[in-house]
C-alpha cells in the first residue's frame, strides 16, 4: 500500500511475517512490527485509512500448545501519526456466531469513513476506523467454499468484486453503505 503524501510504501514481509515500510524519498526501509504468530497472518492485501494508518492482521504467539485457538486472527493497524502499533485484542466476528474472530483476508477503503474487511468463507465486514470494532454484514456464498480478496470502487456506494473458489465464481456487486450485496 502506497501513502502518497508521506511517500511511504508498506508490505507485509514473510517469514517472519512483519509489518515494514519503505521511504520512498530516502529509499530506505524499516521494519514496523512483528505481525506472526502461530500461523500465516498475511491476508491478500493491506489498506491505509482516510487518517494514514496502515490496517492489517496479526496473530497470537501461544508457545507449547498445540492451536493457536479459535480467538488467535486479529486486525491491528501501524498510526504513523503517532510511530505506533495498535494490536486489537479482536478480531473480526466471525459469522457463525461462536465467539471466534475470522481471518481477515482483504481490507478496503472506500473512503466512507470506514474500513472494510472481508475473510471467513468471502464474508464482509465493517470497520470502525477509531476502535478497531468490526461488525459483520453478510456472507454472499454461505453454502460453498468461497473467497473475496478484491472489490473495486465504481460509485459513492457501490464496488465490484469476484466471489468464489474451485471454478464456481460470480460477480458481486456491493452496496458498502448499505452493507447489502
Amino acid at each position: 500500500a502506497i501513502d502518497e503524501k508521506r511517500q511511504t510504501a508498506y508490505c507485509q514481509c514473510f517469514a517472519p511475517e512483519l509489518l515494514a515500510a519503505y521511504d520512498l524519498r530516502a529509499r530506505k526501509g524499516r521494519m514496523l512490527a512483528m505481525i506472526d504468530g502461530m500461523g500465516f497472518t498475511q491476508g491478500e492485501n493491506i489498506v491505509i485509512d482516510d487518517a494514514g494508518c496502515v490496517w492489517c492482521n496479526w496473530t497470537l504467539i501461544r508457545a507449547w500448545q498445540s492451536s493457536p485457538g479459535p480467538d488467535a486472527a486479529r486486525i491491528c493497524k501501524y498510526d504513523p501519526n503517532r510511530a505506533k502499533m495498535v494490536y486489537y485484542q479482536h478480531g473480526l466476528p466471525d459469522p457463525k456466531k461462536n465467539g471466534a474472530f475470522a481471518k481477515a483476508e482483504a481490507f478496503f477503503n472506500f473512503h466512507d469513513g470506514w474500513i472494510y474487511a472481508s475473510g471467513a468463507n468471502g464474508s464482509f465486514f465493517r470497520i470502525d476506523p477509531e476502535s478497531g470494532a468490526a461488525s459483520f454484514l453478510f456472507t454472499p456464498t454461505p453454502d460453498r467454499p468461497s473467497r473475496l480478496s478484491s472489490l473495486v470502487k465504481v460509485s459513492d456506494d457501490l464496488a465490484y468484486g469476484i466471489t468464489g473458489r474451485a471454478g464456481k465464481c460470480e460477480l458481486l456487486a456491493v452496496n458498502y453503505r448499505k452493507g447489502k450485496f
